[in-house]
């Protein structure tokens, strides 16, 4: 049982996590359904968040939009917290980054110790770390990331998140078996 509170606590504090990170604001919760993520596995609830926005400037140079959709699934010792993440217009694009300055950009209230890089899952560069919010004890946890597409200079469309467990790093990548994502085969 304290697992559970562990787990759920961090993920509490996530689940806010991408409102911290540029996006325009709190989000708003939607029906799985209809995101382009999906998550499905046994003991997991799986909640989704919108930040898209709706109009974008870029110094003044371009305009455009933002989708960008969150998906955060919990067990009992396991959370998973995924963002799609792509602009929408044809002179704007995601600045190219490697995934450990990915996962903390998007993650900023996640503390990352010991990165290591890790084989490829499922399509996804993959990197393993201890870690997890800064104010719980530190989790066994994965980052990880797919470039859906390019564009220009930078990325057209990017899937980045982050899976930690209370017990073995291996829950962590057992959930990322469960993410289906943009990009994927």
């Amino acid at each position: 049982m304290q697992s559970l509170a562990r787990v759920a606590m961090a993920a509490a504090v996530l689940y806010g996590l991408s409102a911290g990170s540029g996006f325009a604001d709190e989000g708003t919760k939607v029906d799985c359904s209809q995101i382009d993520m999906k998550f499905s596995a046994p003991g997991y609830e799986a909640k989704c968040t919108d930040f898209s926005d709706a109009t974008i400037d870029v110094n003044g140079e371009a305009t455009g939009a933002r989708k960008t959709e969150q998906i955060l699934a919990i067990s009992n010792d396991t959370y998973l917290v995924a963002v799609d993440d792509r602009p929408l217009g044809s002179r704007i694009f995601i600045k190219r980054s490697g995934l450990e300055e990915n996962v903390e950009r998007f993650f900023p209230n996640t503390r990352v110790t010991d990165w290591s890089p890790a084989n490829s899952v499922a399509g996804f560069e993959v990197g393993e770390f201890t870690g997890g919010p800064a104010n719980i004890n530190q989790m066994n946890c994965i980052g990880f990331r797919r470039v859906v597409s390019h564009h220009l200079q930078g990325l057209g469309r990017v899937v980045v998140g982050i899976s930690c467990s209370d017990q073995s790093v291996k829950h962590a990548y057992d959930a990322l078996g469960k993410l289906a994502a943009p990009g994927g085969g």
